[in-house]
């Protein structure tokens, strides 16, 4: 995932960033190693050295504009119409 960032000149140094049906979370690494803060949600809360916040990506417990930018990798296939 770094070599993506890189590419696609994501900065994170300083910003929030919220992963919505984060599964492992992995892009949780290079977000903290690019200086940014991370949160994961997910529906179903498995093992993984990412800490998660189990949630329902429709009700999510955050106030509005709680973050800087939003990862939503591999999950929309997830969510009904």
């Amino acid at each position: 995932f770094l070599e993506v960032a890189g590419r696609l000149g994501l900065a994170f140094t300083g910003k929030r960033i919220l992963d919505v049906g984060c599964g492992r979370g992995f892009p949780r690494d290079t977000v903290l190693r690019l200086g940014g803060s991370y949160t994961a949600v997910d529906f179903v809360i498995t093992p993984s050295a990412c800490p998660k916040i189990q949630g329902d990506a429709a009700r999510l417990p955050f106030a509005d504009a709680a973050f800087d930018g939003l990862f939503c990798i591999d999950a929309m296939e997830h969510f009904p119409d």
